[in-house]
C-alpha cells in the first residue's frame, strides 16, 4: 500500500475558490504595519508587454543555466517540432513560487502555449459553472453529514472544523468528498502560510493570460468532480478520520514536502513513492487497504495516462506546450516520465548535468 500523497500536490483542486475559512490559529500575528516611507511607493505594475523572441541557442543557454536548486523541469522533444517543457507543480505555496515563476517564464514564452490540469481563473470567473460545480457536491436524497458518519466521527469532525474556523451550518448538506477535501486544505490555510493563490499553475495562469497565451486543459473541473463522485462513503470515512488525527502535523507534513519542492531535493521523489510502514498499515483492514489502493490507482495511475496521451499527441501535433501538472504525476515506474521513455521519448530535466 503506498502512502497517500496530499491532494494539494496532485489535483488543482476547485475548492480553493470558495473556501471560508476564517484565518490563521490565534498564535499567528499579521503582517508588520507599513511605514509611511513604504506606503508612498509607486506600485509594482506586471508587465504585459510581449517578450522577446530567442534563438536555439539562447534558449540552450538559458536551459543550462536552471539552477539544480529550483522547481523540477523537464524537456521532451519531437522529430517533427514538438516541444514540451514539462513542470511538476505543488498547488500550494509562498512568495518563493513567485520567484520560481520568474525562471519559468522564458519557457513558457518560448512556446505560447500553457496546459495544466484545469483552467480553475477561467472557472472562478464562471459564476455559472462554480453555482452548477458546488450543488454537484450536495446531498439530494433529503440526508446530512451526520447520517453519513459514525457519531464519534461527526462530532470530532465538526468540532475540528469549528476549531480552524470553516464549519458552517450550510455544510451540513454537503458530502464527505467536499468534506474531506475542505478539511485539507483549511488545515494547512490554519496551521501554515502556504496558499492556492501562490501555487505555480495559478501564477503561470495569470501570466498566460496577462499575454493572451493559449490556455490548454489537460483535464477539467467536471472530470475530477466525477472523480471525486466515484469513491464510496466507507473511502472518504478512513480518509477524515486519518486528516483527524493530528491535523497539524499532516499540515506539517506538507510544509516538508514543499521546503524540498521549491529547492528541487530529489529527496522529495522518495517521499511520494515510499510504501506505509508496518506499524501504520496494522491498522487498517484488508478491505481498507484495498479501498486506499484503489484510490491511489485512480486519483494517480489512472490519470497519469490520460496526461501522457495529451503529452503524446502535443507532440505529435508539433505543438510547442508548457505542460505543467502535479509533481507526483511524474514519479515512479507509472509516472509521466516513464510512461513517455516507454513511449519512445527521452525526457531530460533541464538544467542537470
Amino acid at each position: 500500500m503506498k502512502r497517500i500523497i496530499s491532494l494539494l500536490l496532485i489535483l488543482l483542486m476547485a475548492f480553493a475558490l470558495f473556501s471560508c475559512g476564517e484565518g490563521k490559529r490565534p498564535e499567528q500575528t499579521s503582517a508588520p504595519e507599513q511605514t509611511s516611507a513604504q506606503t508612498e511607493k509607486t506600485p509594482v505594475t506586471e508587465d504585459t508587454s510581449v517578450p522577446e523572441t530567442k534563438d536555439d541557442a539562447e534558449y540552450a543557454e538559458l536551459e543550462a543555466g536552471y539552477p539544480a536548486e529550483a522547481p523540477f523541469l523537464w524537456k521532451v522533444q519531437s522529430e517533427n517540432g514538438g516541444l514540451l517543457y514539462m513542470l511538476g507543480t505543488i498547488h500550494v505555496g509562498d512568495e518563493r513560487n513567485a520567484e520560481a515563476v520568474e525562471r519559468f517564464k522564458p519557457f513558457l514564452d518560448r512556446c505560447g502555449v500553457l496546459a495544466v490540469e484545469c483552467d480553475t481563473v477561467a472557472f472562478q470567473n464562471d459564476y455559472a459553472a462554480m453555482m452548477k460545480y458546488v450543488s454537484g457536491f450536495m446531498y439530494k436524497d433529503g440526508t446530512k453529514l451526520k447520517d453519513h458518519l459514525s457519531p464519534e466521527l461527526y462530532e470530532k469532525l465538526v468540532a475540528v472544523a469549528k476549531e480552524l474556523g470553516f464549519y458552517s451550518a450550510m455544510f451540513e448538506n454537503f458530502d464527505l468528498s467536499f468534506w474531506s477535501q475542505t478539511l485539507e486544505q483549511q488545515t494547512l490555510d490554519y496551521y501554515t502560510d502556504l496558499s492556492p493563490d501562490s501555487g505555480v499553475d495559478v501564477l503561470l495562469m495569470n501570466y498566460a493570460k496577462d499575454r493572451e497565451y493559449e490556455v490548454r486543459e489537460i483535464e477539467s473541473v467536471e472530470a475530477q468532480n466525477e472523480m471525486f463522485q466515484s469513491f464510496s462513503d466507507e473511502l472518504y470515512q478512513i480518509l477524515i478520520g486519518d486528516s483527524l488525527e493530528d491535523p497539524e502535523e499532516t499540515a506539517k507534513q506538507t510544509v516538508d514536502l514543499y521546503e524540498l519542492y521549491v529547492k528541487g531535493d530529489e529527496e522529495i521523489f522518495d517521499l511520494l513513492t515510499e510504501e506505509v510502514d508496518e506499524e501504520t498499515l496494522a491498522k487498517y483492514t484488508e478491505k481498507q487497504i484495498a479501498l486506499y489502493d484503489d484510490y491511489n490507482k485512480k486519483m494517480l495511475d489512472d490519470r497519469n495516462l490520460g496526461m501522457r496521451d495529451k503529452a503524446i499527441e502535443y507532440l505529435k501535433n508539433g505543438d510547442k506546450v508548457f505542460y505543467a501538472v502535479g509533481l507526483a504525476h511524474y514519479v515512479g515506474d507509472a509516472g509521466l516520465i516513464s510512461l513517455l521513455e516507454d513511449a519512445g521519448y527521452t525526457v531530460t530535466r533541464v538544467g542537470s548535468k
